[in-house]
């Protein structure tokens, strides 16, 4: 067997940091690539570009004295002394090479890395002790943390570029049947993190399965992670709404003979969607294989997971929904798609809503803030299930990019259709009349609070057509 050295480029580590040390606008070279302290190879380089790293951070001009010193107070001074910087300043031949060495650095460290995993994916495969299922889990995470050690593509930062893909991408989201919703948020816009929240037996489901057949109708590949209805009950759902045939006549029989021919037809229409269902995928690192090679494979426009607080990572509640708002949120940028999480609420939303209606500028998620604060688009929903069960009010209470708004729906019982009312019927079943409003609250005072100009233009981006890819 032939001895391999692990791949080192000890000659570029010395002029990188030599190149900091000169001249110090040099690191920025490193952090362009994701340097980080590990990826260097000799102890005495990792606690140099420490060093660098949190002189930069505080505005501390970057020296040999000044990198001296840091190390000198936090233990490292002897190992380090200002004999062996000022040999790396003059292992430096011209600093504005540093980019070069970084790269060269990063690329070694990531090569590195992907040795560490493939050693560690071995290991794996011979532990007969371990299921298969739990073998690729932690096999994906082995693989996972080398690839996070590599620089991530980057697009062009400059305004021009950045213009030109504003306009191209101008109605680039997925249309909902909701045209207020689709004004102000332009549809299910690939890269955004929509949260939609209720309590139980509101409808969240419900919600997600209108948006789902939204998605799919218009041409997009939608995947679905259930962790609380099975496979089986997700499709019923799609086709009870496609077909219009109740629910309860589908799982039980009784259809009259034209329900029967609509079913037929919705099912037909069903077989070849671009929809792929999950009810067993419990943690982010399983829906994230399952999505990244659903994307390879027939592509992916929309994916739902309902719901966020049955994700298990750790055991730990409040860690797995912060964990969860981070990964959802990287998810959708890394895959470019819109991911649409549904979430319980806290319990202190049910006081709020006693006291101020859902009508409340306020909203929490149940587990952790990081959802609120990770949402591009935060959606509260709710039901007056004793005075008007079938009206369904959906409430954005957080949007990055227009105005907040809540819309009155009508919600068909036997089906779980949704479709919107218009402003003089949810007025005359909104449970808020009368209430004031919370001080401050972002609206304009109607229903929809969708101007006439941004409806125009989401039917002027209907009418241009929506392309999946």
């Amino acid at each position: 067997m032939i001895d391999r050295v692990p791949p080192a480029a000890l000659d570029s580590e010395r002029a990188f940091l030599g190149s900091c040390l000169i001249e110090p606008e040099a690191y920025i070279s490193g952090t362009d690539v994701n340097l980080l302290p590990d990826d260097f190879t000799r102890a005495e380089h990792r606690h140099v570009w420490d060093a660098i790293l949190k002189l930069a951070d505080k505005k501390v001009c970057i020296d040999i004295v000044t990198v001296h010193e840091w190390l000198d107070t936090n233990g490292w001074g002897e190992s380090v002394p200002p004999t062996y910087l000022s040999d790396l300043a003059r292992a430096s031949v011209m600093s504005m090479n540093a980019a070069h060495y970084a790269r060269i650095i990063k690329d070694k460290a990531v090569r590195r890395s992907l040795l560490k995993a493939a050693g560690r994916i071995s290991e794996l495969g011979y532990s007969e002790d371990i299921d298969v299922e739990s073998l690729m889990d932690m096999a994906e995470v082995a693989l996972r943390a080398a690839r996070d050690t590599a620089p991530g593509p980057s697009r062009d930062p400059s305004p021009a570029s950045i213009l030109l893909r504003m306009e191209g991408d101008k109605f680039q989201g997925i249309p909902t049947r909701l045209p207020a919703l689709n004004a102000v948020t332009t549809g299910m816009v690939r890269g955004h993190l929509w949260v939609c929240g209720g309590f139980s037996s509101t409808g969240k489901s419900a919600f997600a399965v209108n948006l789902a057949e939204d998605a799919v109708n218009s041409g997009g590949a939608v995947m679905v992670a259930s962790t609380e209805m099975s496979q089986e009950q997700y499709l019923l759902r799609l086709m009870s709404l496609t077909s219009g045939v109740p629910q309860r006549l589908i799982r039980h029989g009784g259809m009259t003979l034209e329900q029967g021919a609509t079913y037929e037809t919705a099912k037909k229409s069903w077989r070849t969607a671009k929809l792929r269902v999950y009810d067993d995928l419990y943690n982010i690192t399983r829906i994230r294989r399952a999505a990244r090679k659903m994307k390879e494979t027939i592509g992916l426009d929309v994916l739902f997971v309902d719901f966020v607080q049955n994700l298990n990572d750790s055991g730990d509640e409040v860690k797995d929904a912060r964990l969860a708002a981070i990964e959802l949120q990287s998810l959708a940028k890394e895959l470019q798609c819109c991911v649409v999480g549904l979430s319980q609420l806290s319990n202190s939303m049910a006081f709020q809503q006693a006291t101020e209606g859902i009508n409340a500028n306020y909203y929490q998620f149940k587990g952790s803030g990081a959802l609120k604060d990770a949402a591009d688009i935060g959606i509260m929903l709710d039901r007056d299930r004793n005075n008007h069960p079938d009206v369904m009010w959906v409430h954005v209470v957080k949007n990055r990019h227009d105005k907040l708004v809540r819309i009155g729906c009508r919600f068909e019982l036997e089906t779980g259709k949704l479709t919107q009312l218009d402003d003089a019927t949810a007025a005359s079943v909104d449970p808020n009349a009368g209430r004031p409003s919370k001080k401050g609250r972002q609206d304009d005072g109607t229903y929809t609070s969708v101007s006439s100009d941004a409806t125009k233009g989401r039917r002027d981006a209907e009418d241009k057509g929506w392309s999946a890819r």
